[in-house]
């Protein structure tokens, strides 16, 4: 049998639900229509999407696809956003936005080296977690300088670094 019908448009689905091949998933939604085979898809949260497409001709809409491979997507966290804590000057409390679930966070954090030029050291890991907050205690006594910067991990991929915060946490 030979076909010589013109494919009009394509329609893709989309479903960040764990998707059983055995049966409908629940919530696949359309993400794109028209004529173009490639399209980018914007999501806001991390996690695995399934995709699925069909294409329809003067004839109608064919069966949908089998659903895509998992597509991973890492974002980057918003800048952290610091506070300093009233019960004491040495407190610096982080919170950034949460990007989606079974994330393990990073914080790092880099201290002024030269309080006159504004040279700072390295970064170095003060946390690793799954919370979107997290204090801060600077055990030196005198007032510093501090760098901050955050990035999440999902399963073996990593964001980039946010854009990094800074505190100054004064003397007590």
């Amino acid at each position: 049998v030979a076909c010589d019908a013109q494919i009009i448009d394509y329609s893709l689905e989309m479903s960040s639900e764990e998707v059983d091949e055995k049966k409908e998933p629940a919530k696949f939604v359309e993400v794109y229509r028209g004529d173009q085979t490639t399209h980018t898809v914007s999501v806001n949260r991390c996690g695995i999407y399934k995709f699925r497409i069909r294409a329809n001709n003067d004839i109608g809409w064919s069966e949908f696809s089998s659903f895509s491979d998992a597509i991973v997507t890492t974002l980057v966290p918003d800048t952290p956003v610091i506070t300093s804590s009233i019960k004491t000057y040495l407190t610096a409390d982080l919170t950034w936005t949460d990007v989606g679930k079974n994330i393990t966070y990073v914080v790092e954090a880099a201290a002024e080296i030269d309080y006159a030029g504004g040279e700072y050291g390295k970064f170095i890991q003060i946390y690793r977690g799954s919370s979107c907050q997290f204090s801060f205690f600077s055990e030196i006594e005198t007032s510093w300088q501090y760098r901050f910067r955050v990035k999440a991990l999902f399963e073996d991929i990593s964001s980039d670094y946010s854009s990094v915060s800074t505190c100054f946490l004064p003397a007590w």
